[in-house]
């Protein structure tokens, strides 16, 4: 059986050029881990924030709303702004590339990178997106079989 290990924010320290990345729904900063560690090599200080609920149990997740996970993406270049960097790109994926929208509206941002933002047939694809999710962390928690109906979430 795999150790499971809950996932959480990490910082990077490099140069005084700072980047915030900002993971997708379901997903969790190890998907922005690799892209991180790149950057962080030419120099790039690197904080990748983890969304609440994100990583744990099911039950945990849908207890956690998109403003809660705004807040996290949005502290993320707080916490950064709090540590001096004043030269603040932003990164996101999908749901994260909503978040660096919004944060170039209302920061001053040095630059913004968008991968795959949703469009407005996204969230069409959420409930399998959570199915997956559900499936994903079953599997690494050892469990071979379950079911979605006997779990009460939905």
């Amino acid at each position: 059986m795999i150790k499971f290990v809950t996932p959480k924010s990490f910082f990077y320290e490099g140069d005084e050029r700072a980047v915030l990345l900002l993971h997708s729904f379901t997903s969790t900063t190890s998907d922005m881990k690799r892209l991180a560690k790149y950057l962080n090599s030419r120099g790039y200080t690197c904080h990748v924030p983890l969304y609440r609920g994100h990583g744990e149990a099911p039950e945990q997740f849908l207890k956690t709303t998109l403003r809660q996970w705004w807040e996290d993406a949005e502290a993320g270049f707080h916490y950064l702004q709090a540590r001096g960097y004043q030269n603040i790109a932003v990164i996101g994926v999908s749901m994260g590339d909503l978040f660096t929208l919004k944060l170039a509206q209302q920061e001053t941002v040095k630059g913004i990178v968008t991968m795959s933002v949703p469009n407005h047939d996204a969230a069409s694809f959420l409930p399998q997106r959570f199915y997956n999710y559900v499936t994903r962390y079953w599997r690494l928690k050892g469990y071979r079989q379950w079911r979605l109906k006997n779990m009460r979430l939905l």
